[in-house]
This record gives C-alpha cells, structure tokens and sequence, in this order.
C-alpha cells in the first residue's frame, strides 16, 4: 500500500513538473500582448582608441563603436590621475570622441570608456567592454612646424655646431635657427623631391640632392659654391673629416666621390645591392655601406672591398655615427628589430640592443645622444627616450599623428627633434624632460 502511494505521488508530481515547465517556455519564447519578440543580441564593442593632441593643455580622445543595430546608446568616459581613483568625467554622449582640457604639464593622465545600449522595455542594457589608455604630459615642444598636407618629408638632422635644423622632403627643404626657431633657409620647387642633405664637419657648407643634381651651399655668404651632376634617386650624402670630398649614393646601388672645390668626379663605386644609407669613415680611409641584406666596408680609394657582413632577410633602416665617431649605430629589421653598436675601427659588433615595437615594423627612426647614455626612437607615433645600457623607457613624448621617419639630437645633446610621415616637425628640450625624469623617480 505505501508503494502504491509513492508511485501516485510520484507520477502527480511529474505531471505538475512538466506543466509547470511549458507554462514558463510558453512565457518566455511566445509574445505576449503585441510586445516584440526578444532575440539575444551581442552586446556593443569598442575599439582603436586614439588620442590627438591639440595644443600642451588639450588632447582629444575618440575611439571605434559597433552597435546593433537597434536600440539607443551612449558613453561613459571616466578619467583619474596617477594619484587618483577613476571618476565619471562625461555620460550621456553618443559621440565616439571626448576633448579634455585643462591639463597640466608633467602629469599622468588615465581614460576608461565603455558603452551602453538601450534595447527597450522587456530586453536588458547590454554593457560594452572597456576601453583604458594613458597620456603623460610632457614638455612642450621648443618647436613645432606642420608641412602642407600631403606632402612627404624624408628627414632631418642638426648642423655640427648646433646652430641649425634642416629638414627636407618633397618640393621643399627648410632650415631653421635653434636660437628663435626663425626660418634661415628655405627653397621650394613643385614637383621636385630634395632626397638627401649633408653639413661639412665645420657647419660652414652644406650640400643637398634634388633630382640627378647635387649643390653644395656656402651657409656664410648665402652662395652656391658647387653643382655637380650625379644619378637621380640619392639616399644620402656626406662629407669627408677634411671637408674636401664629397660621397653621393643612389638607391640603384652607385656610390660616386667628388672633388668639391674642382667639382670632379674622383671615382665610382657599385656596390652589390640596393643601398640605403652610406657614410665616409672618419678614419680617412674607408667607406660604409648599408644594402639590402648586406654591409660593406670599401676602401675610400676604390681599390677593393675591406669588409663584408651578409645579413639574410635583413634591411638596414638607418645607420651613423655618434657624436665622436667611435660608434657606428645600424638599426636592422628582420623578424626583431636590433640597433647595432660597432667600433668604427674593426667594425665589429661591440653591443646589440632589441627594440620593443608596438607593431610590426614601427620603429624606422633612431638616434643616441652625444654622451651615448639616452636612446631616442619613434615607435609608430610616439617618441621614446630610454637610458643606456639597459634601453629602459624614461620618458614618452608626445604623440605624432603619423608615424616617426626620423629623430637627431643635436651636437650638444640639449635639443632632440622628431618628424612623422605626415609632415609634422617638433623639437624639444632635453633638459626639461631629464628634469622630469629625476622629479618622478
């Protein structure tokens, strides 16, 4: 009898069980009074965020956004200091962007975005994910010079006695005083690409290619001094120790010395590859070659090659001297990006430093100043300063808005000055941000 009874109960109490459950399936998956069926939606994502900056107190904060597509939404920015906690600093806004003002110099600026979507009465707020960045306030540029939109400027370097920038790319080659930043030279030929500028030792000359033509300036008199005809497409140029000849190098892979007061060709080198930067040694006698996947080292008169250095799947992105001519600075890129130290007299490799990139091939532009104790490279957009030997990031300047073609610091290592892919120069105090490396350690 009392099985009897558990097997009844048993079965009541499934049958109420399976009412019970396709009574709740029939409340959520039928409509009910007219309201809209609820089908799950994924909830919205942000991505890319990107700070611009828009003057030494402002920056502009804008990031991606991929909604459904129904319903409302809206951002909420939070910011905080390195002090402080995160606080709501704008919500409400269906703008994928934010301009903060009223920033001070020196500080360490954090932002977390996130989003919400509104999806109606019966359907639940979906909560994006969250976005964070960071922004340090540097120091403000001694100088900061924009090129016409569009054009592409290939480099710049400071004089030997300090006392000048140039910078040159396509139609135009510009050079300023660092006294008071004023324009002391500047020419301009549409059409036209100034590809290579070189100073002499002393400062007093300069030299610059446009086209298969190459001039050498007299800065004091403001005068031509020489023309001479060579191959278009020059990578670079240089000046021997004694200032009385000149190396010209094409991209082909022909590297030509002249005469400079004469104008004559002495000789003509061919090197084996495509060549990317070359440099007389200030050892008087030999030359240095950088091509793809290969270094050489020539002798100056021609006779032969020194040295060679194959480096398989290899491009060699920039190379030269320090400032007293002990090192030889060659930054290649295979699968990591290296810069290497080599005595300028063995040419051997006394120190090879791996460069943390951002992304694949970001770093292109590097520089060491004069008392070889800070690295100055761009990866991407940002310029970074870090302390030798240990290559530890000190110091993170500010943003570019295209990625960094070349950096120079200059003789004196108190300036050092960066320029981007979109035509954007800038120059800084080093002092100022060694200061402020001391004041956050």
């Amino acid at each position: 009898m009392e099985q009897l009874k558990y097997n009844r109960l048993s079965s009541i109490f499934r049958r109420a069980a399976v009412t019970a459950l396709l009574l709740v399936t029939a409340c959520i998956f039928s409509p009910d009074d007219g309201e809209e069926y609820y089908d799950y939606e994924d909830p919205p994502y942000l991505a890319h965020p990107r700070l611009t900056h828009l003057s030494p107190q402002s920056v502009q904060v804008d990031w991606e956004a991929h909604f459904s597509e129904t319903g409302a939404y809206h951002f909420i920015l939070e910011r905080k200091t390195a002090a402080g906690e995160y606080e709501r600093w704008q919500e409400g806004s269906a703008d994928p962007q934010f301009i903060d003002t009223g920033l001070d110099s020196g500080e360490i600026y954090y932002y977390r975005i996130s989003a919400v979507q509104q999806s109606g009465s019966r359907k639940p707020e979906l909560v994006s994910n969250q976005l964070t960045l960071s922004i340090e306030r540097g120091p403000a540029p001694a100088l900061r010079f924009e090129y016409p939109s569009g054009r592409y400027v290939w480099d710049l370097t400071f004089s030997p006695d300090g006392n000048y920038l140039a910078c040159w790319g396509e139609d135009s080659l510009l050079m300023w005083r660092c006294s008071d930043w004023q324009t002391a030279f500047a020419e301009g030929d549409a059409g036209s690409f100034y590809t290579a500028l070189a100073f002499n030792p002393s400062g007093e000359r300069f030299a610059y290619s446009r086209g298969n033509i190459v001039w050498v300036w007299d800065r004091g008199s403001g005068t031509v001094v020489q023309t001479l005809i060579s191959d278009p497409n020059q990578v670079c140029l240089s000046f021997s120790p004694d200032s009385r000849e000149l190396l010209s190098a094409d991209f082909r892979g022909r590297i030509r010395l002249y005469d400079v007061a004469s104008g004559q060709l002495l000789r003509t080198i061919d090197s084996l590859g495509s060549i990317y930067s070359a440099f007389l040694n200030p050892d008087r006698e030999t030359l240095a070659c950088f091509a793809y996947e290969l270094m050489q080292v020539y002798r100056r008169d021609g006779s032969g090659i020194v040295k060679s250095f194959p480096a398989p799947n290899v491009i060699y992105q920039s190379a030269g001297f320090n400032a007293d001519s002990t090192l030889l600075l060659a930054l290649k890129a295979d699968y990591l990006k290296r810069l290497e130290f080599r005595n300028s007299s063995t040419w051997e490799i006394t120190r090879s430093i791996t460069l943390r990139e951002s992304y694949h091939n970001s770093v292109v532009a590097v520089d060491i100043s004069p008392a070889d104790s800070i690295l100055a490279y761009g990866d991407g957009n940002r310029l970074h300063l870090s302390s030798l030997p240990q290559n530890d990031v000190k110091h993170v300047l500010q943003q570019f808005a295209g990625r960094i073609v070349a950096v120079s610091y200059s003789p004196a290592g108190d300036l050092v000055a960066a320029l981007d892919d979109k035509g954007t120069v800038k120059v800084w105090s080093t002092q100022e941000t060694v200061d402020q490396w001391h004041a956050r350690e």
